[in-house]
């Protein structure tokens, strides 16, 4: 067995690279946020080859003094953290000392540096972590450091790079994040000698979104901003139109720092819950403001893991403030002219800004008459002669709780035996009649459930169901939930109970499964979640919303007007509980460029 000895100062500071640095995104990371440390407000960040052979990073910030630049370079030097208490009240993104002396050990690398109160600047010059050369020199205020040949004395490490387009396309995410979290600060980002990206540090979050994601994001931002205790939360999400498969358009921050938390993005979905289909994710942009020691981000070396004091408040913020944020919005996609053939992670249904929709639909529904000339006549006694409707009139006929988003439209009629034609101002609108009676239904739910109104129908035949150990345990747990909803249950002695009555909505109370279907989505909840209670109804009522119109059962003129009518009236209306849409619009200016008109 070798004897136990010190290691050498170089291999020290290889190992203590290797946790720092693990590719050129970490040395641009390191560097941007030294910057963002010493108050910059303008950062030039450039790289070639991906960064394997070269990184400059250049800012305006306070620069560092001549007679600290060589401690700069050393292990655990830093100006940020003074002694242990700083570490509970962190409120820079870098604080280790950590990342002059681990990029300088794995690289040469040269810094030009002046602050305010000098009249000259200072070069040094390090390759492997040892000083080179020292000279004074002229230059602005601020910092530059550039990193040449990143891993030349690792040569391992090296070839475990990916390509140089692979290893850029990874910096470049990262600059966009950080254009996202600081608009206020001037960034230019240089690729391989091409200007990239380039913003001009107004401080406007949208006109940063717009840089980095394209002009169709930025008109789909519905804005949020809430407050809570010691807490502040400001940021836009992104219309469920413009949902994607995947999570890499979710931006979450905390006090100007990029983290990766799964309390802000189950949060977050839980906000979106009924209004984005299963299996796609929001887009959004947040930045939590928070006490400092409300926070812990000395979690992991990489510093995207945090942890909170208080989970339940932070859980509590982010999903009340996005779901307020949609409910008061519009979120009808629309429909454009546009190439029908594209990715599949592309928008196909464009959504117009707010502002102009809304003031569209005040100026061109005034004065607007109703439907008195359509075919609603011929088609009512079709369907009356044809067609066993399973929803009639009565179902629909209850008055509007509230003033309808369209406040006056004309029913066109009706294809496919699915989608009805609605016109309004300069608009044409397509209803799915199975999802907006599916929504009418699950906010009738979701208020009886509220409050404790119990609407049962007696069974002539009871069902007997013959319940797994574990379907009786959820039904013990919730069933007082279960029976306000409206079921009578009978126990016959051990797993065996009868339905004897069913709630009044269910449309084929004979069966048992849509009773089990309850149980098994009750067992998926989650019973630490902080809003239990509410999620069980909207569990019980989304599952109740089987019931529904079926996409082909026929209805006539009046009770498709009087299902709009109620729809409309919808504090949600948008989508079904499932995030389905009920409705899209293509406006008059997309039909005549179909038709070559403009």
């Amino acid at each position: 067995m070798n004897r136990i000895r010190l290691l050498d100062s170089v291999t020290v500071n290889q190992i203590a690279a290797g946790e720092v640095v693990e590719r050129p995104l970490s040395v641009v990371k390191e560097l941007t946020e030294n910057s963002i440390d010493a108050g910059a407000s303008a950062i030039t960040v450039e790289i070639k080859d991906g960064g394997i052979t070269y990184i400059r990073v250049t800012d305006n910030g306070c620069g560092i003094p001549k007679e600290d630049v060589r401690t700069a370079f050393l292990q655990h030097a830093t100006s940020k953290v003074t002694g242990p208490d700083d570490l509970t009240r962190i409120g820079t993104l870098g604080f280790r000392g950590e990342a002059l002396s681990s990029v300088a050990a794995v690289s040469q690398a040269e810094m030009i540096t002046k602050t305010a109160s000098d009249v000259t600047g200072l070069c040094v010059q390090l390759s492997g972590g040892a000083l080179i050369s020292e000279r004074e020199i002229g230059c602005a205020d601020g910092a530059s450091v550039i990193v040449r040949n990143l891993f030349s004395n690792t040569p391992a490490r090296l070839k475990f790079l990916k390509k140089p387009g692979s290893e850029g396309a990874l910096v470049s995410d990262f600059i966009n994040r950080l254009v996202l979290c600081r608009p206020d600060i001037t960034f230019k980002y240089i690729n391989n000698g091409t200007i990239a990206l380039s913003t001009n540090g107004n401080g406007d979050l949208k006109a940063a979104i717009l840089r980095v994601y394209g002009r169709d994001y930025a008109n789909r931002l519905i804005e949020v901003n809430e407050r809570g205790n010691d807490m502040c939360l400001s940021g836009y999400i992104a219309k469920p139109e413009i949902s994607r498969s995947n999570r890499a358009h979710q931006n979450f921050f905390i006090n100007g720092r990029y983290v990766k938390s799964e309390l802000a993005r189950i949060a977050v979905e839980e906000g979106f819950a009924g209004k984005m289909m299963t299996g796609r994710f929001p887009v959004f942009v947040m930045n939590l403001r928070i006490r400092l020691e409300m926070v812990d981000v000395n979690v992991h070396p990489n510093k995207l893991d945090v942890r909170f004091r208080e989970d339940e408040a932070v859980y509590n913020l982010i999903r009340g403030a996005t779901a307020k944020a949609l409910d008061g919005s519009i979120i009808i996609p629309a429909v454009t002219a546009g190439s029908e053939k594209q990715g599949a992670e592309q928008v196909r249904t464009p959504f117009p800004a707010i502002k102009p929709l809304k003031s569209k639909l005040k100026e061109v529904y005034e004065g607007c008459s109703d439907h008195a000339e359509s075919p609603e006549s011929y088609l009512a006694a079709e369907s009356d002669s044809n067609s066993s409707i399973v929803p009639r009139i009565s179902e629909f006929d209850e008055p509007p709780a509230s003033k309808p988003f369209l406040p006056q439209y004309r029913i066109i009629g009706q294809f496919f035996q699915v989608y009805w034609i609605v016109e309004s101002g300069e608009s044409v609108y397509i209803i799915d009649q199975h999802a907006a009676h599916e929504r009418i239904l699950f906010e009738d739910i979701k208020k009886r459930l509220q409050s404790k109104e119990r609407m049962s129908q007696r069974l002539i035949l009871p069902i007997a169901l013959n319940l797994t150990p574990s379907e009786r345990q959820i039904l013990d747990d919730n069933r007082g939930l279960i029976e306000s909803f409206g079921f009578e249950l009978e126990d016959l002695g051990g797993s065996n109970i009868a339905l004897r009555s069913v709630p009044v909505l269910l449309k084929d109370p004979e069966s048992a499964g849509f009773f089990i279907e309850i149980l098994n989505k009750l067992n998926n909840i989650d019973p630490s979640e902080t809003n239990i209670y509410d999620l069980k109804l909207d569990t019980i009522a989304q599952t109740a919303c089987k019931a529904a119109v079926k996409a082909r059962d026929r209805l006539s003129f009046p009770e498709a007007k009087a299902l709009i009518d109620r729809m409309l009236a919808l504090p949600n209306p948008f989508t079904c509980p499932h995030g389905r849409p009920t409705t899209v619009e293509m406006t008059k200016h997309e039909w005549d460029r179909k038709f070559k008109r403009t």
